[in-house]
């Protein structure tokens, strides 16, 4: 799965990363180094011509939903076409999520300890993202998202069964089209992202805890002292 994950660059690299206009930009964001299940993300949609900054709650809320409740933070690529929750967003409502690195934990249990990937470039990217509209009965729409997983490279094996699904820039007007419906010109889209192009650090059991959002979250963790 992939709950945890890290968007710090200046709001000018991100409209040019993702050719948004930087003013509407501005207005919400802040660079987040720990972004977790039911708050606010940023997501880009688009219509085939423009991309558009929009600030979705994480954890997706289908239309049908009785209370608005925070539903699913992923949904798996292999199956997301088949189960009644995505299938119409996997077809008509797809987003791409800004992000500079996720978090996975090893080992177990009270044992757990953070690692935080991201690419080798240390570029930004775009997570494979699908998003809802459920309307409210006060009459307030609430859009949510949730991102979608794949099997993990060599790299994440070790941690996690699952990774986010990573799109290169060249697939991201692809993943956007709305003219693109079928799993059959998407499913390329859903390999994982190649372990020689990321890389890995081990940080701080301090991102534990949601609401510390610092860059101390993804500072190394210093390795210990050799006799």
């Amino acid at each position: 799965m992939c709950g945890r994950y890290t968007l710090t660059a200046p709001a000018e690299d991100l409209a040019q990363r993702f050719l948004l206009d930087l003013s509407e930009l501005q207005t919400l964001y802040q660079p987040r180094y720990n972004i977790a299940p039911s708050q606010s993300v940023l997501a880009v949609t688009g219509d085939g011509v423009h991309l558009v900054p929009r600030w979705l709650r994480w954890g997706l809320t289908p239309a049908w939903s009785r209370d608005g409740a925070a539903g699913p933070i992923n949904a798996r690529s292999e199956t997301v076409f088949d189960r009644s929750m995505f299938r119409q967003a996997i077809r008509q409502r797809r987003c791409l999520v800004p992000a500079d690195g996720f978090y996975e934990w090893a080992g177990s249990p009270p044992h757990r300890s953070p690692r935080h990937f991201s690419l080798q470039s240390g570029q930004l990217f775009g997570l494979a993202g699908i998003w809802e509209r459920w309307q409210s009965p006060s009459g307030d729409p609430l859009i949510s998202v949730c991102l979608l997983t794949t099997t993990p490279n060599p790299l994440v094996a070790p941690i996690h069964d699952r990774m986010p699904v990573i799109l290169r820039p060249e697939q991201e007007s692809i993943w956007l089209d709305p003219a693109v419906t079928e799993h059959a010109d998407l499913a390329s889209l859903f390999a994982p992202y190649p372990a020689d192009q990321m890389r890995m650090h081990e940080v701080s059991p301090a991102v534990n805890d949601p609401r510390l959002d610092t860059p101390e979250c993804i500072r190394p963790l210093a390795a210990p002292a050799s006799d």
